[in-house]
């Protein structure tokens, strides 16, 4: 941060399944065929399906994950006061918080299970940075659990058993208490459709800002009611979803793209889309970058204007996580008051940097490297 930037303020809540991550290596296209899988889909399983799963792969790795907290994880890493340079090689070496309480405070809200994963997933995050002050126990499930298949292409299928967090709540006391500045939901957190309208209700109440992610294509087919409903009231500030996230919404609302390229295609539905329901739309493009519309205010009539940003070459392992770290970056930037283009920037550094890695969280040192080049580029934009 230089001088002349204010310090970062903030409370973030995130709110989603606090899972384990299962992950198998790779993803073979039989097990996908017997099971009906989609690939890149996501979807919630039973106990039974999931143990015949557990059968047929190989695990290479058990990380705590969930969407929502894969966000808080990362933003955590970002929004920490100072990073600490090495004097030696004067790159940045690790994060310090700072004394005067400067940081944006991160925290994250689901139930979790009473079992040993439950309880290493706690700690887990908490040495991020996290603060698990209104997450909850379940005296009486396991922690919940998500087998993520991740293809050779690194493209990932992700198959939930929920456990646990299916019977997660806020209070209405709990939210008025924290009064988050901004709250982030992940798509998945549709499955409590009895709660999530109630408590982005009162969330909006409190004065919080509220971003929502599509989740999976799987999702938006499952819950095109409920997705329209917190749409046409209003409920949120800022949408993200990738482009076949979108391109799903879109057909199922009867906007499919005819006879035109598919940037065009997007961009005439940003456009609708921050135009009808008045917030900022990010679309994620993979290896393409992202495209972005929000209101310009300067506008009489308010219009939609769109902005994109490129995506960094990239060696792809797997892609568990990257829209999380995507986000995270971008909330982040809006944090620091960047403007769309550069918030879009940041974020695709941050998608990229994900990928070439296993699972959804960074190495210290990876996570110390991208604060300081996302700072190092707000710092020069602004």
């Amino acid at each position: 941060m230089n001088g002349n930037q204010s310090p970062l303020k903030a409370t973030v809540l995130c709110i989603g399944d606090p899972v384990l991550d299962i992950i198998a290596c790779e993803s073979p296209q039989g097990l996908l065929e017997r099971f009906g899988y989609s690939a890149g889909g996501s979807d919630i399983i039973d106990e039974d399906e999931l143990e015949k799963c557990l059968k047929e792969i190989e695990i290479v790795a058990r990380i705590p994950g969930g969407s929502a907290a894969n966000v808080a994880k990362c933003l955590a890493g970002l929004s920490s006061c100072s990073t600490v340079q090495d004097p030696q090689t004067e790159r940045p070496d690790h994060i310090e918080p700072s004394e005067d309480n400067d940081c944006v405070s991160v925290n994250f809200s689901g139930t979790l299970g009473s079992d040993q994963n439950g309880q290493e997933y706690v700690s887990a995050m908490a040495s991020c940075g996290v603060r698990m002050e209104y997450a909850s126990i379940d005296q009486t499930r396991g922690n919940g659990v998500c087998l993520c298949l991740v293809g050779p292409d690194g493209q990932r299928t992700m198959r939930t058993c929920l456990r646990a967090s299916m019977n997660h709540t806020l209070s209405e006391q709990e939210i008025h208490e924290l009064r988050p500045t901004w709250t982030h939901f992940e798509g998945y957190y549709v499955h409590k459709s009895s709660t999530i309208v109630d408590t982005m209700r009162h969330l909006k109440d409190t004065g919080s800002k509220i971003s929502f992610d599509f989740a999976s294509f799987d999702v938006v087919k499952g819950f095109i009611e409920l997705f329209l409903q917190i749409l046409e009231d209003k409920l949120i500030d800022l949408l993200f979803c990738n482009e076949f996230e979108a391109l799903e919404f879109a057909s199922l609302i009867g906007r499919d793209a005819l006879g035109v390229s598919r940037e065009a295609y997007l961009h005439d539905f940003i456009t609708y889309m921050v135009e009808r329901y008045q917030f900022t739309m990010v679309v994620s493009r993979g290896d393409q970058g992202c495209l972005a519309g929000a209101l310009d205010t300067r506008s009489p009539a308010h219009t939609a204007y769109i902005v994109s940003s490129h995506a960094d070459k990239v060696n792809v392992v797997d892609t568990i996580g990257a829209g999380d770290h995507f986000s995270a970056a971008f909330l982040y930037s809006l944090i620091r008051h960047a403007p769309l283009k550069d918030a879009c920037r940041c974020a695709c550094m941050a998608g990229a940097l994900a990928v070439q890695f296993q699972g959804a969280q960074l190495a210290k040192k990876d996570m110390v490297q991208l604060k300081h080049r996302i700072d190092s580029y707000l710092d020069r934009a602004h």
